[in-house]
């Protein structure tokens, strides 16, 4: 299966310690999402999609993901997030492709105007998310 991912898991770091695997740098492939922008969760360090018609937001495509993988993504971003499947672009290739991707659910966080940024969340906040996902293996299903 391949997913696209926007936010704290576009850090290679963190997507390894989520799906038991390491992840190559080489196996991320950037894409662009259409008609979705994504802003800080308020009261949170993570982004959270909001639709927005010509809106882009960049992200990173993994494919080869498994169902194990699938459920462990699912266990990571909780009951906040639903799966969906939409269409993203990347560059070289003849259109657009599909990937899942998890979209907020009613049980989400609001969003917050202003931008998200993965350089500033892995200097702030990188660290203490690695930890709190080891913290939480066993309670989380790894």
């Amino acid at each position: 299966m391949r997913f696209f991912f926007y936010g704290t898991l576009r850090d290679r770091d963190l997507l390894s310690l989520v799906l038991g695997r390491p992840v190559a740098r080489d196996a991320l492939k950037s894409a662009t999402l259409r008609d979705w922008r994504r802003h800080p969760a308020r009261g949170k360090t993570y982004p959270i999609l909001v639709r927005e018609r010509g809106a882009e937001t960049d992200g990173d495509l993994l494919d080869g993901v498994s169902a194990g993988e699938q459920r462990r993504l699912a266990l990571y971003e909780g009951e906040g997030y639903r799966l969906t499947r939409v269409f993203v672009t990347t560059a070289g290739a003849p259109g657009p492709l599909g990937a899942l991707l998890f979209v907020p659910s009613d049980k989400a966080p609001p969003a917050l105007e202003g931008d998200w940024s993965l350089d500033a969340w892995r200097a702030q906040h990188k660290a203490r998310a690695i930890d709190v996902v080891r913290e939480n293996v066993d309670r989380l299903g790894f």
